[in-house]
């Protein structure tokens, strides 16, 4: 195992809470869900070497806009084809506890625009962006399932570019000048709460506007924040309270509109706050 991260990895690499000696993780979560995943942003003054030696995990950022992107698969759920499998194998490769491994790809910055996506049932495309960030534990990090422990021996050389036949699998855009409109001529949805009707005894609350905000970006940012969306994209967990059972509405109106409910009570302000986004 590398007591210490590569290089190459070093702009991408985030602290995170690591786990005390009962395998409990060291985050002031009493319940932690997600034990030895949790930013440590005091730690980021440190290097990483000083994160390890303190007890705590490091985490990886990937970011096509970066240049990296991640590829998890989980070798329990996985139930892709044998050809997926192999376009989405790299060299570059570690364990991340008993259950997944991590994939990793370099892709040049600027060419193409990758989003975090599933390819198959236990196989995900991780691809965050600046505003919704996608973090993975990174070796030598450990969680309560396993270590993460690299598989190869060329864990210090850059990850391959990643092959064009996962690019033909996945949703990718190109990101040349003349590909998009200018972001100022792109029109700006509206976040709204889905209030109940008239009778239901919940008063509705007003409608606000999120600058530059879709639907699919209130998606990645319920799952950048460890909430679960419903594969149907209806429901999900709520980052403002304790959700165990998802209570979240969502949706987008005709218009654009993207609905956003919280039947435990929960403001719209405080599920906005909860997923660092600010209201217009």
């Amino acid at each position: 195992m590398a007591a210490r991260p590569p290089a190459w990895a070093t702009p991408s690499l985030v602290p995170l809470f690591g786990l005390d000696g009962r395998g409990l993780c060291r985050c002031p979560e009493r319940l932690c869900k997600t034990p030895g995943r949790h930013s440590a942003a005091h730690l980021r003054n440190l290097a990483p070497q000083e994160w390890v030696a303190r007890g705590h995990n490091v985490g990886l950022k990937p970011e096509a806009s970066a240049g990296l992107i991640a590829i998890s698969k989980n070798l329990v759920e996985y139930t892709g084809d044998d050809l997926l499998s192999t376009a989405t194998r790299s060299p570059s490769a570690y364990r991340a506890g008993s259950k997944v491994v991590i994939h990793l790809f370099a892709i040049p910055p600027g060419d193409y625009e990758l989003v975090s996506q599933t390819l198959a049932h236990g196989l995900t495309v991780l691809a965050g962006t600046p505003r919704f960030p996608r973090v993975v534990p990174f070796p030598p990090s450990q969680l309560p399932s396993g270590e993460c422990e690299w598989l190869t021996a060329d864990w210090q050389c850059l990850p391959p570019r990643v092959p064009v036949e996962l690019l033909e699998r996945a949703e990718v855009g190109s990101r040349r000048p003349d590909a998009h409109p200018p972001v100022a001529s792109r029109p700006k949805a509206t976040l709204r709460s889905g209030g109940a009707g008239r009778g239901s005894g919940r008063r509705a609350r007003a409608s606000h506007t999120v600058q530059r905000s879709t639907f699919t970006d209130l998606v990645q940012a319920l799952e950048a924040n460890g909430c679960a969306v419903s594969p149907g994209r209806r429901t999900a967990q709520c980052p403002a309270h304790k959700d165990r059972n998802p209570s979240l509405s969502i949706g987008e109106a005709d218009d654009g509109t993207v609905l956003v409910f919280c039947h435990a009570g929960c403001a719209f302000d405080e599920v906005l706050e909860a997923l660092g986004m600010v209201r217009k």
